[in-house]
């Protein structure tokens, strides 16, 4: 259980969760409104962390961001909606574009995308990791969300700063309960580019079938502390993937079909789906990330032909 110690992250193993790496050792959230700046959630956290020392490729960056759009000469940069979700908001941005008043600006950085989601209070804090993808739909829907696995257990150092930035993040906005903060990971160093302080699409992969994580959340903002109850009753999966499954192959009235128990989020017979809009969520659990990452996989192309090949 990672919890936060006088200002320092201290790791606990409890001896009911058995080794460290448990899943356990590794959950994050809240509700509230998100910053009104984009940019200085990082700017606190590269303050709050700048004497920190580890290793160099881990070290946290400054993603750009900002409410102005930038210079005409300027390239790689997004237009992302403040309060915006599932990445359908976010688009290239080109000289001229149009955009809206709740609209802001952020740099474009490469990497692998990994979400640190967790339960945060001032009693004490739990975060898991995941990683996450697009399911690109033509140049309107580039970073459409696509799905999610975990949990991840990622190499120390990285581990500890990304703990380090959320809880730095969460503390000086007060959040409180369920939330997820989104990095992306490269060579040259971790990038926070999203806070979702509020449960995210990742609560689909952590939570179990007792709702322990909502029951968390409550205790969270009762001043509480989650980590408790997560110690004493979470069962998560060892591993577990998530995806939307999109009506790609064009519009889609939804037949009636006999549903996998893996499929949630059903759309009822009878509606109609318009070009790229989501169906339903496909689950799949294994041994490890790489092994349910196979699997949905697999589940995806499965439900996608049981919807299509029945449609009238």
């Amino acid at each position: 259980l990672v919890r936060a110690a006088a200002g320092r992250m201290a790791v606990q193993a409890f001896a009911p969760l058995g080794e460290v790496n448990s899943p356990l050792a590794r959950v994050t959230l809240a509700l509230h409104e998100a910053p009104s700046d984009p940019g200085r959630a990082t700017q606190i956290a590269l303050e709050i962390l700048a004497d920190r020392k580890a290793d160099p490729a881990h070290q946290l960056l400054a993603t750009q961001a900002q409410l102005t759009p930038p210079p005409r000469d300027a390239s790689g940069w997004l237009i992302k909606r403040a309060g915006g979700s599932g990445g359908r908001h976010v688009r290239d941005w080109t000289p001229g574009a149009k955009f809206r008043e709740d609209d802001y600006f952020q740099i474009k950085v490469d990497g692998e995308a990994i979400s640190v989601f967790g339960v945060v209070s001032a009693a004490g804090d739990a975060f898991a990791f995941s990683r996450q993808w697009c399911a690109p739909s033509g140049t309107a829907a580039t970073y459409r969300y696509g799905g999610a696995t975990g949990p991840l257990t990622l190499e120390e150092d990285l581990e500890a700063r990304l703990i380090d930035t959320s809880i730095a993040v969460a503390r000086e906005f007060d959040l409180t309960g369920l939330v997820s903060f989104d990095f992306i990971v490269s060579e040259k160093g971790i990038n926070l580019i999203d806070i979702n302080p509020r449960p995210g699409a990742t609560l689909d992969i952590f939570d179990d079938d007792n709702g322990t994580l909502f029951e968390a959340h409550l205790a969270a903002c009762d001043g509480r502390n989650p980590a408790a109850i997560l110690q004493r009753q979470w069962q998560p999966p060892a591993a577990r993937s998530a995806a939307y499954l999109y009506s790609d192959r064009g519009a889609l009235t939804v037949p009636e079909i006999v549903w996998p128990e893996w499929a949630k989020d059903r759309s009822p017979p009878g509606i109609h789906i318009h070009p790229g809009e989501p169906i339903a969520t496909a689950l799949s659990e294994a041994a490890t990330p790489d092994e349910a990452e196979r699997l949905l996989s697999e589940r995806l192309g499965l439900l996608h032909s049981m919807l299509y090949d029945s449609a009238v």
